[in-house]
């Protein structure tokens, strides 16, 4: 049925002989096989799952979440001119906040709002309706674009446009596909026109240990750029993305509001902000679907709503004993197979009895470093938060593992600009190693290396001999593990 063989940009469905855009987007698109015919329906189901569309009378489905995703849909329509009406669902209340609704606000500029847009676009955009009818659905109106202009269907009851709405958004779009007009579908024409996807930086791989590394930020924004800064440059090129194997990263979470405002001023440019989700007003939506059990109408599960079975567990088990190792919970459901398997698989609480405070342990199966981490971070420091205030304990950290941490190629374009903005406003941080700071003095019999405990500046240790004796001994004993930290030890021994 799919011959990807046509050249690296496109691949054919050859039915129907449409055209699409190589890469993850197109993959994920749910192509039903039925018999050409001269016009075709596509439906972008937003923050929805396809699958619960695919027995609908529409011959092309695929959900919609980030920008990037946005130009790929728009790039595919001017390839596929047999494409005569797009249904777009913007109903789903994950999506209704300045983050989850990049796509979508995007595809609205657009296709909808295109004399008050402020993106600037690179597509003929009247060629385009010359030969497609879009309608726009959200909660209460319907809004149906054509060459002919732009019209507005509230839903009221009174009004017989309301024959449009039906009581679920399955029925809606039956109702939108018997009321249009296939002989006027029919007349529609418009040319084929190939756009290249925008060019994407080469990350050259840097051979490095690949698997295993572990990172404490200052705050939340520290541990997720020097993340995000691993991957990018450490990670391997894999298929569409850019990918690490296991990174640990963990980060304090009584000051993740100050971390966030103080970046939001050296990272000023509100689209930059929203990007990644530098926005409080955003975060602190979306970490309801972590600490809440939020459950949206079209979506499989939320990961609060996962967690929500485990709430009485890890209340009780922290009641009665606050060194427990039962308080814990998964996303997963041992009597399914989740179609979209949660990227969140694990959560467990441990107290800190040597800084006398809760933490939070996660382990996500599937990360997107960019677009999502730090959503989730902050979705997880507010859930760590909730607890610590339910048993009044001390606010502690929350360490992420993430299994495979990833950036898509279609964000390392981003992820350059971000990194090379911050790498010129930020000044920089000093990383205390958490084993101990080191002192190192030359004598007339080789080297001393003291090492001083990190918080206190107490003596722990104290290493005597040849600079060779004392780094083989700090590697064989594993005194010290930074690797950094390793490196300027071996400079200062050895220079």
């Amino acid at each position: 049925m799919i011959n990807k063989n046509i050249n690296n940009i496109f691949y054919l469905y050859s039915k129907m002989e449409l055209q699409f855009e190589t890469g993850s987007y197109t993959q994920r698109l749910i192509l039903n096989d039925f018999e050409p015919k001269k016009s075709l329906v596509g439906l972008c189901t937003g923050w929805d799952m396809p699958e619960l569309y695919e027995n609908l009378n529409v011959d092309i489905i695929g959900n919609l979440y980030t920008k990037y995703g946005a130009d790929v849909l728009i790039r595919n329509l001017f390839a596929n001119p047999q494409i005569k009406l797009l249904i777009i669902l913007n109903t789903n209340a994950l999506g209704h906040n300045n983050i989850g609704n990049k796509g979508l606000n995007y595809i609205f500029s657009a296709l909808l709002d295109t004399e008050n847009s402020m993106i600037e676009l690179h597509y003929d955009m009247t060629e385009l309706f010359n030969g497609l009818i879009v309608y726009y659905v959200e909660s209460t109106r319907i809004i149906i674009k054509t060459k002919w202009g732009i019209k507005i269907i509230e839903k009221q009851p009174t009004k017989v446009e309301s024959l449009y709405f039906g009581d679920t958004n399955q029925e809606t779009i039956q109702n939108i596909l018997s009321l249009i007009d296939n002989d006027t579908l029919d007349l529609l024409t418009r040319k084929k026109i190939v756009y290249q996807p925008e060019k994407q930086d080469i990350v050259n791989y840097v051979p490095n240990e690949y698997v295993g590394k572990t990172i404490r930020g200052i705050d939340i924004f520290d541990a997720w750029f020097q993340t995000i800064q691993h991957v990018y440059k450490f990670g391997y090129k894999s298929k569409n993305l850019h990918e690490y194997h296991s990174v640990h990263w963990n980060y304090p979470i009584n000051n993740m509001e100050e971390a966030i405002k103080t970046n939001q001023k050296i990272i000023s440019q509100e689209d930059v902000q929203q990007l990644f989700g530098l926005d409080l007003d955003g975060l602190n939506d979306y970490a309801k679907t972590i600490t809440e059990n939020l459950v949206v109408k079209e979506s499989a599960y939320t990961y609060g709503s996962r967690l929500e079975v485990y709430k009485e567990r890890i209340n009780s088990a922290i009641n009665k004993d606050i060194n427990t190792r039962y308080a814990f919970g998964t996303t997963l459901q041992y009597d399914k197979i989740d179609k979209q398997a949660p990227c969140l698989v694990y959560i467990q609480f441990l107290y800190d009895n040597v800084n006398s405070q809760m933490n939070l342990y996660a382990v996500f199966r599937s990360h997107d470093i960019f677009k999502a981490a730090f959503l989730n971070a902050y979705g997880l420091g507010k859930l760590l938060e909730k607890y610590c205030l339910i048993h009044n304990i001390n606010f502690g950290r929350v360490e992420i593992t993430s299994v495979s941490a990833h950036i898509y190629d279609s964000d390392l374009n981003n992820v350059k600009l971000l990194t090379d903005c911050l790498s010129t406003n930020m000044t920089d941080m000093i990383h205390y190693d958490p084993r101990g700071n080191c002192v190192i003095t030359k004598n007339n019999n080789g080297y001393t290396c003291e090492i001083f405990e990190p918080k206190e500046n107490k003596l722990i240790n104290r290493l005597s001999g040849t600079n060779k004796d004392i780094y083989t001994k700090i590697l064989q004993e594993q005194i010290i593990t930074d690797t950094e930290h390793l490196l300027y030890i071996f400079s200062e021994l050895f220079k």
